[in-house]
């Protein structure tokens, strides 16, 4: 019963507003990062959200930046996002 009501309030609770998911962050940043640092990619934050188009969780990068090792900035992306579905 307890389970039900969580996953009924989460998914109200995501349905209305995204939820940080910012320990996420440097681990989405590394991914993104090339491995020899030539080209770097910094986040603003990390959220869980719902698409209301396609129905999905979505876990969405917000302030999406793409630079080079020295600094030059390449890409800037207001948001980006993996839809998750099953």
């Amino acid at each position: 019963m307890t389970v039900v009501v969580l996953a009924a309030w989460l998914a109200l609770r995501i349905a209305e507003h995204p939820v940080p998911l910012d320990f996420l962050t440097p681990y989405i940043e590394d991914a993104l990062t090339t491995p020899d640092g030539r080209l770097a990619v910094k986040l603003d934050g990390t959220v869980l959200g719902w698409n209301d188009d396609t129905k999905t969780l979505e876990i969405r990068a917000l302030g999406v930046q793409a630079g080079t090792a020295g600094q030059s900035l390449v890409a800037a992306v207001p948001e980006m996002s993996v839809s998750l579905s099953g």
